[in-house]
């Protein structure tokens, strides 16, 4: 028989987030989504994840490495330069 890869996959979402603003990653996961702003682990393939990032009042979000629906396919850092005054 041949060898089969190991199709188990487990990939760490690591989130670092920054004073005034707050970095959202939201897994959907049938049939409802799972919203993080702390670091996580999953371990389902071919995973989709949206990220978005929302500033607190009197501020303007600063621009985040990774943004929008994007698929895991291996460990991910998400942070965002540092919010500013408005």
């Amino acid at each position: 028989m041949p060898n089969r890869a190991n199709t188990n996959h487990a990939y760490r979402v690591t989130i670092n987030q920054s004073p005034h603003q707050t970095i959202y990653v939201r897994r959907f996961l049938q049939p409802y989504e799972v919203e993080h702003y702390g670091s996580f682990t999953v371990s389902e393939p071919m995973f989709y994840v949206e990220i978005t990032i929302v500033p607190d009042e009197g501020y303007r979000a600063g621009t985040l490495n990774h943004s929008g629906v994007v698929q895991l396919d291996r460990d991910m850092i998400v942070e965002a330069t540092p919010a500013t005054e408005v």
